[in-house]
């Protein structure tokens, strides 16, 4: 199953929930106002602070669950990263709604470079272990937040209003994306549950 692998299935479900469907409602609608944008940012924000001290807190549970009391500090580490949770989905909805493709592939291929290649790479050479990959994974995630708002320069004062139409869409792309997650781990949700990493023959 793997400790990292546990680590990218939390994160999953949790950046689903905590964007619930925001980016694509920005990239769907008609008419995008710096109104709707501060409003995006902000509802974000407030998702991605919620998520930050919800996993902190639940680290400990998760990881006894699945049989992987080491991911504490991992999970921990992941949860940090909700924070530039608003500046990576704004940043990446206004960049595909641009159609700016060659800034959107800048910011995954760069951040990614860095984030595993040299961090990862370099933590891992230093002894860390599989910490290493918890700290690539969020080097990768903070550069690409760093970047797309660089790339788009979008408002962030936050506004907090509903936004009827968008808030519907967005709902309906938070459904499909559970739906969608759940299909696509609930055979690595059950390994991990039922089996410890030495029964699947992991070390």
């Amino acid at each position: 199953f793997g400790v990292y692998a546990f680590m990218v299935i939390v994160w999953g479900i949790c950046n689903i929930v905590a964007e619930h469907g925001v980016g694509p409602a920005l990239i769907q609608r008609l008419e995008l106002t710096e109104q709707h944008v501060r409003v995006a940012f902000t509802q974000l924000a407030c998702s991605g602070l919620a998520m930050t001290i919800l996993l902190i807190g639940i680290a400990p549970l998760l990881a006894a669950a699945f049989h992987h009391p080491d991911a504490v500090a991992m999970l921990r580490i992941m949860a940090l990263v909700f924070l530039v949770l608003p500046f990576n989905v704004v940043g990446e909805a206004l960049l595909r709604r641009r159609l700016d493709l060659w800034s959107v592939q800048v910011a995954s291929v760069g951040s990614y470079f860095v984030g595993f290649v040299v961090i990862g790479l370099g933590c891992a050479l230093a002894g860390l272990g599989a910490i290493s990959l918890a700290l690539a994974f969020s080097t990768y995630l903070v550069l690409g937040a760093i970047w797309r708002y660089w790339a788009t320069r979008h408002p962030i004062k936050l506004l907090w209003r509903r936004n009827g139409p968008m808030r519907g869409f967005a709902l309906r792309v938070l459904r499909t994306n559970l739906v969608n997650w759940l299909t696509e781990s609930i055979d690595q949700i059950l390994l991990g549950k039922t089996y410890c990493p030495h029964s699947l023959g992991i070390s």
